[in-house]
Order: structure tokens, then sequence, then C-alpha cells
């Protein structure tokens, strides 16, 4: 069982996943609170870009770079998926659809 397998040297990991979680959550609440002052200001402020969008896509990259380093990215949930029905740990999900 990989609960038995965890050793002192695996805490440093644990702790990284946590402050990497907590990242992603300061950013994806960021990201939303920007996301609704610009719905609420606008895309202009006195005829300028709302500083907030800035900002948004600054939030939503470290999104985007946590959900990466995490492994929760569609493409590592697909690399994480077809290496399970490769080891047979999962029967494809697909297999009906393409015969």
């Amino acid at each position: 069982m990989i609960s038995n397998v965890i050793t002192e040297a695996d805490i440093d990991l644990i702790s990284l996943d946590q402050f990497q979680l907590n990242l992603l959550a300061i950013n994806l609440q960021r990201f939303s609170q920007c996301e609704k002052n610009i719905n609420e200001q606008g895309l202009l402020i006195d005829g300028k870009k709302n500083p907030l969008i800035s900002a948004s896509n600054i939030y939503l990259k470290n999104v985007q770079s946590l959900f990466n380093d995490l492994g929760l990215s569609r493409n590592a949930r697909m690399k994480q998926l077809l290496n399970q029905i490769k080891t047979e740990k999962i029967e494809d999900p697909f297999k009906d659809l393409i015969n």
C-alpha cells in the first residue's frame, strides 16, 4: 500500500504539494475576483483598458502552470488514463465506441 511507503524524505514532497495547492487556491480566488470586478466595471475605464484584465491574465497563467505542476491538466490526466489502460489496471473506456 502506498501509505506504507511514505518515508521522512517524502514529507518534504507532501509539504511542497500542500504549498502548491495553497498557491492554486489563492490564484483561483484572485482570478475569480478580478473577473467579477471586470464584469462589474467593464473592459474599459475612462476609455482605457481595465488594468484588472492584465492581473486576471497573470492569475490565469499561474493557475494553468500550477495545474501542470500538480499533474491536473487535461493532458496529464489523459496520459495517466492511457498508462492505466496499457497496464490493464482499468478497462479501456473507448473500446466499445471504436468497435
